[in-house]
């Protein structure tokens, strides 16, 4: 019988339903049988988690070679209660290496589909980079058939197919013209016991710092290619693709020649007509079409992506107060030969932070790129609906409110398309924020939490307000830039009568109007960001006053303060950007509806 993965899987679910098939019929026993049956039910249970256990330990020495039945995962008294770290055997041979082989082939679809999306459609020729490339990737399967035939490492099948499938990756971007997307640096991790698999390793993750040159196939005074496309993944990752362009732009102004050439992705000739697309099959149903909705099924992809990012900087910006609860502890406590601890975290407190700016900037760089995007198809619609819209929907639709439409509207949206995903995370942040706040300091917390609350009905009413008077601006606005066209295209008969006086205390009036309702309007966000911003100290304050007071016992250490103080930096940031996430939602919401007064 065979004694692969499948029959030791088999055999564990087998032994589960063995120990239940032994009982006899439980809901049918006695009333007196209860004792007798908890006592059953436990050592079933425990049967059950033996067997599973058991099982498990069978996988992994058929795919390791590694008797694990003497060792676990994490051992803590090894890892953590020791004058040195020292992993599990089985943490070496299963963790270290199906980790990063399982992301390896998880990553691999989404790598096809950016190597073809990025392709440049000429194939690189075998330069010397790739063929370096290549080398190592075929002298690393060499060094693992080695291995297999010696028995050094015994996770041969997995290394084995991880580094045939990384060969065929390189030559893959050679075929189709792009460039890596940093999966060598993955490679890093497969450590071996020869010297030579390891200076390979290490080989391959330098030649991702290196990109393969474009072959010269541009016509003349031609802009120079973005160069976000063709870099290597560790300039893609801290944006070093962009200090040229910053180093110019510090020395000097910058010029329309100095510009890169826009991406095929961002041109219009290609978003327009997935748009369009989009916007037909949203129109086919009897209800009316929502252009937000449609916008949302044209960029979900990248909106996703987004999204992803930004929740995985703030889990990572809430284990900086972590490594910095746990500093404070290890400088209280004085432990012998357990120096080390204090540099790993202070290493982790380092990594957090730094892993947290690259995701949050690469989120808030994606967000600004699919604003952009969103702006070049809002104008786009809009001028197409202009040039084809009949004589009633002209007649209710302004120029005045066409231009403010392309011009500020969709320059507002593009500017704060960040806010979107702000203003998802931000309730969540500070609802973690506050349940590790009351981990540190008890139910004082309960108390800035209520401050909070108190002003969501005060900053409602302002923005209200502010709503008010921002369609009040926005009408004006229309009004004067309507009556200014109408007096540029009649400007000969106003001369001829002389009633340039009368034409400029119209648009003289209009104009005092619309800045009265934009000066109501910047008073009214001032208020509201005067109250936000004042949010966080009150907050700490009434906190902390009610910690101290509440209890005589109650004495505010140095690492509760430290710990305390930087949950509540953490709770100052989404805070802060709360006032002007509801009135970039006023904006979209007044942007919304005069988009659909136009297209409807």
């Amino acid at each position: 019988m065979s004694t692969g993965p499948k029959y030791y899987a088999f055999s564990t679910w087998s032994s589960v339903f063995a120990g239940v098939a032994e009982r006899p019929n439980t809901f049918t026993s006695p009333p007196g049988d209860v004792m007798r049956q908890t006592a059953w039910l436990r050592q079933t249970i425990l049967k059950s988690s033996a067997a599973v256990n058991s099982g498990c330990a069978h996988v992994i020495e058929s795919y390791t070679g590694l008797d694990v039945t003497h060792t676990s995962l994490n051992n803590k008294s090894l890892l953590i209660d020791n004058t040195w770290p020292q992993f599990t055997e089985c943490f070496l041979h299963t963790a270290l290496t199906w980790v990063p082989c399982g992301f390896l082939w998880v990553m691999v679809p989404y790598y096809v589909i950016s190597v073809k999306d990025n392709s440049s459609g000429v194939p690189f020729n075998f330069t010397f980079l790739i063929c370096f490339k290549l080398a190592c990737c075929l002298l690393l399967a060499v060094t693992t058939v080695v291995q297999l035939v010696d028995k050094a490492v015994h996770n041969e099948k997995w290394s084995t197919a991880a580094v045939l499938l990384v060969t065929f990756m390189t030559n893959f971007e050679r075929k189709h013209g792009a460039q890596g997307l940093g999966m060598h640096k993955h490679e890093e991790l497969y450590f071996t016991a020869t010297v030579m698999s390891l200076v390979l390793q290490v080989t391959s993750l330098c030649l991702t710092f290196f990109v393969n040159r474009l072959p010269c196939h541009s016509e003349p005074n031609a802009k120079v290619p973005c160069p976000e496309t063709t870099c290597s993944f560790p300039s893609f990752l801290n944006f070093w693709w962009m200090t040229k362009m910053v180093v110019i732009g510090y020395k000097r102004d910058l010029t329309e020649s100095d510009l890169w050439q826009l991406n095929r992705s961002e041109q219009s000739d290609t978003l327009v007509p997935v748009f369009e697309r989009a916007w037909r099959e949203e129109s086919k149903g009897p209800k009316t079409t929502n252009l937000l909705l449609v916008l949302a099924k044209m960029f979900w992809w990248d909106l996703l992506v987004c999204f992803i990012f930004k929740v995985i900087s703030d889990v990572i910006f809430f284990l900086s107060p972590v490594f910095l609860n746990l500093l404070m502890q290890f400088l209280s406590e004085e432990k012998a030969g357990r120096d080390w601890q204090g540099y790993v975290l202070c290493l982790g407190l380092f990594l957090s932070c730094s892993v947290k700016a690259v995701f949050f900037g690469h989120s808030l760089f994606r967000a600004t790129r699919v604003g952009i995007r969103i702006k070049s198809v809002l104008i786009a619609a809009i001028y197409k609906k202009v040039l084809t819209m009949n004589n009633v929907t002209r007649n209710r639709v302004t120029a005045g409110e066409i231009v403010n439409m392309m011009s500020v509207d969709a320059q507002q949206i593009m500017e704060q398309m960040d806010l979107v995903f702000f203003g998802i995370t931000t309730p969540i942040q500070v609802i973690v924020a506050a349940l590790l706040l009351y981990q540190v300091i008890g139910w004082a917390v309960l108390v800035g939490v209520a401050v909070l609350v108190l002003q969501v009905p005060i900053n409602g009413l302002i923005a209200r307000k502010e709503k008010e008077y921002r369609e009040a601006n926005l009408t004006c606005k229309d009004k004067r830039v309507k009556l200014f066209n109408e007096i540029l295209n009649a400007i000969k008969v106003l001369k001829l009568y002389a009633w340039e006086p009368s034409f400029r205390e119209k648009i003289r009036h209009i104009r005092k109007k619309e800045l009265s309702y934009l000066f109501k309007k910047v008073h009214v966000n001032s208020i509201m960001g005067l109250i936000w911003d004042m949010a966080p100290y009150l907050v700490t304050l009434a906190t902390f006053a009610t910690f101290i007071l509440s209890d005589r016992e109650h004495q505010l250490t140095a690492t509760d303060a430290f710990v305390s103080l930087a949950f509540f930096n953490i709770l100052r940031a989404p805070l802060n950007r709360f006032a002007t996430i509801i009135v970039f939602t006023i904006q979209v919401y007044v942007f919304h509806w005069r988009a659909h007064s136009c297209t409807h």
